[in-house]
């Protein structure tokens, strides 16, 4: 599954195979599809700049590489909540047929037009308390880099742009007020590492930070969502990691 971001035009990939021998189809007229599957416009086609009832085409996929190929989808498309069915077609019938379901999700405050969603992919998180790929804490906790108990985001292998001078900010809303589409998110200073393709990112949080956070129980067991912001050295934003974080209630 692929996430898009609510309020600005979020840039799709599917890999496209050639039938006739497995290869990466690179040339060549793709078109990408885009169906709403629930929402206001269940079952319409988005047709580049309006929904349609009728099935039609969101535009001409852009050839990347390897046997991936995008297509930028405006940010009219998208409605936070909303789940879609991305799929593609090339012109010439050489392909498999290919598509992905899309998640759009709603940016936390703060986060302008110039935004551009990496992927949490992209980067490794790790913290003292881990649970699969999602964050884990308890309040009342310090997490600081200099106990070498920071969250941490890490790529050895960073293919995004560059985060040289970045400003790195975590911001944290409830997800009750995220699901809603309400509420302020609370943020956090981090710093960035670059060391030549290696990027590591830390952000610490004090035991006051942690203890004014609503820990589970009574909470929700997931009850906050976050989203790591960078702000480059030429003031684009960009998200380059969203999850959720588990704060658990400390045991006095």
């Amino acid at each position: 599954m692929q996430r898009a971001i609510h309020g600005q035009a979020n840039v799709l990939t599917l890999p496209l195979l050639k039938v006739a021998d497995g290869t990466a189809l690179t040339t060549g007229t793709v078109a990408m599809y885009l169906r709403a599957k629930d929402g206001a416009n269940a079952g319409k086609w988005w047709a580049g700049s309006a929904w349609s009832a009728a099935a039609a085409s969101a535009g001409a996929g852009a050839y990347k590489a390897g046997a991936d190929w995008d297509i930028s989808i405006g940010s009219a498309a998208w409605t936070a909540g909303v789940r879609y069915r991305l799929y593609a077609v090339d012109a010439g019938g050489l392909a498999f047929a290919v598509g992905d379901d899309v998640l759009c999700e709603r940016s936390l405050a703060g986060i302008g037009a110039k935004a551009d969603l990496i992927g949490s992919a992209d980067l490794a998180v790790t913290s003292p308390v881990t649970m699969t790929d999602e964050i884990e804490i308890v309040a009342g906790d310090d997490y600081l880099d200099a106990d070498g108990r920071a969250l941490t985001w890490s790529d050895d292998d960073w293919i995004g742009p560059d985060l040289t001078g970045a400003t790195i900010e975590l911001r944290l809303l409830a997800t009750s007020d995220y699901d809603a589409g309400t509420g302020t998110a609370t943020t956090y200073a981090g710093s960035v590492t670059v060391v030549g393709s290696a990027v590591t990112i830390t952000v610490g949080l004090t035991a006051a930070q942690t203890a004014a956070l609503s820990g589970s129980p009574p909470a929700d067991e997931v009850n906050y969502h976050y989203q790591l912001v960078a702000t480059l050295a030429n003031a684009s934003i960009v998200t380059l990691a969203e999850g959720s974080i588990t704060v658990k209630a400390r045991v006095e």
